[in-house]
């Protein structure tokens, strides 16, 4: 630290011992973490918040040929995921799967949605060594479990006759089943609809077209929201690969007719230089503070598309979605700032391992700080922008922390991170945390170095 002024070493040093009597509330109003959640192999994942299982979160990804297949993820910070069971685990659940060619064929997009007590997952087999023409080219189907966390519980599939893939289930309020799904692109490219019966796989009389998209290529991963009166349909356009992208339409009935959003398509990484490309199968969901999330498969090629060894991978996005508004889905990057992250929790159950992460919350979580006097603010609202920012590592509670920069000692003390109460005297704080792996397992991040700086004090006076 480095002080320019005999009179600001001393107004710093009258800070310190004021310290105690000044208010200073800080509110968790972003976070910082990294891309991919889900390294390798981890395609169009859909995603869904449990509440009433301890605020969890749960994704399912696309497995192709690979057994077992269907692979369930779960997590309680959304950084820390942990793989709990495969939907797909036993062979004479899907005997068919065994004679599938070509590399491309196998489990394609899955949905997973939580409904009265139970997970209900629909997916489809594909035979893409079939013309798109031969109807036999898909077998679409539903698994469904009450305990995700063991293979075991998964069901028996439940087939249903559906022309297309990429099958997603909404519930109306009058408890009718949708399922909306894919009509093979190249035959007549476009977004169709049927009721489906969860129990017997049995479908209504006809499919008809809801929505064609807007003029991408294969219109594809379908998925309903219904928020504010609207009826919102988000699609896949463009292919999986360097084209790739998310649009949305809504509309007062489930049925349409759809109207385009004008500011489509709403996620994309096509056309950039971004070192994450092919962006797009997204899923939305909220978190227990009613804020939104998406995730959506990625490529780490760059614009090159060319060597990319890991695959498709999951990544996570925040979204920002008002009243009566269309969502806004921030874009995909490595290290993003989103909405405040639930408190790192590793205790969750299940049958696999947990999803190693390569930094803590990559970096930390950003958290924006003001020194007040005479005043408050709301834990309901998030802290404008200011001066004053705490940037610290996963840690839940830190108690009397001290720092000694130069011949000056700072004390800390804070509680928890969620709704968080900090005595401190100066403006800029950065704890770099790193992980460590002890008896095989991801424990949370050592605080490495710290570094203060004065950057404002007042309106009228600076110290640097």
């Amino acid at each position: 630290m480095r002080i320019a002024t005999t009179a600001g070493s001393m107004l710093g040093l009258l800070l310190l011992l004021c310290v105690g009597t000044l208010p200073l509330q800080i509110l968790a109003w972003n976070s910082t973490y990294g891309n991919p959640i889900l390294p390798g192999f981890h395609p169009d994942p859909s995603c869904v918040f449990v509440q009433e299982l301890d605020n969890t979160f749960f994704c399912a990804s696309s497995s192709f040929s690979v057994f077992p297949g269907i692979p369930i993820h779960a997590s309680k910070d959304l950084v820390n995921w942990k793989l709990i069971s495969n939907a797909l685990s036993r062979p004479e659940q899907l005997p068919t799967l065994a004679v599938t060619n070509k590399s491309t064929s196998g489990i394609w997009a899955s949905t997973i949605r939580y409904q009265e007590g139970t997970f209900y997952l629909l997916t489809t087999l594909v035979f893409d060594d079939q013309p798109e023409s031969n109807f036999s080219r898909w077998d679409n189907m539903i698994f469904t479990s009450s305990d995700p966390y063991t293979s075991a519980s998964w069901s028996q599939p439940v087939h249903f006759n559906f022309t297309g893939y990429d099958t997603s289930p909404f519930w109306d309020a009058d408890g009718t089943v949708y399922v909306t799904g894919s009509h093979p692109w190249e035959v007549t490219p476009g977004i169709t609809q049927t009721t489906l019966n969860l129990t017997t796989g049995e479908v209504g009389d006809s499919l008809h077209y809801v929505w064609n998209g807007t003029g991408g290529q294969a219109p594809e991963g379908p998925h309903i929201y219904w928020r504010d009166g609207y009826y919102y349909l988000m699609i896949a356009e463009g292919g999986t690969g360097l084209n790739h992208m998310e649009t949305i339409a809504r509309s007062l009935a489930v049925g349409g007719p759809y109207e385009a959003n004008p500011a489509n398509p709403i996620l994309t990484n096509a056309n950039t230089t971004e070192y994450f490309q092919t962006v797009g199968h997204a899923d939305l969901f909220q978190d227990a503070e009613g804020n939104w999330w998406g995730v959506a498969l990625s490529t780490r090629s760059g614009p090159e598309f060319t060597v990319y060894p890991m695959g498709r991978e999951t990544v996570l996005y925040p979204v920002t979605w008002e009243q009566g508004e269309w969502p806004v889905l921030q874009p995909v990057r490595g290290e993003m700032d989103g909405w405040h992250l639930p408190a790192m929790n590793l205790d969750i159950p299940g049958e696999g391992y947990a999803v190693p992460q390569s930094s803590c919350r990559n970096v930390c979580s950003r958290l924006q700080a003001r020194l007040l006097t005479n005043q408050t603010i709301s834990s309901s609202r998030p802290v404008p922008p200011s001066p004053y920012t705490l940037c610290i590592g996963d840690y839940q509670s830190i108690h009397h922390t001290q720092f000694h920069p130069s011949d000056i000692q700072t004390r800390f003390v804070f509680s928890r991170l969620n709704s968080t109460s900090l005595l401190m005297m100066a403006t800029t704080l950065d704890l770099q945390g790193k992980p460590s792996l002890r008896d095989g397992r991801w424990t949370p991040c050592s605080l490495t170095e710290s570094t203060l700086t004065f950057h404002r004090l007042s309106r009228k006076k600076r110290l640097e």
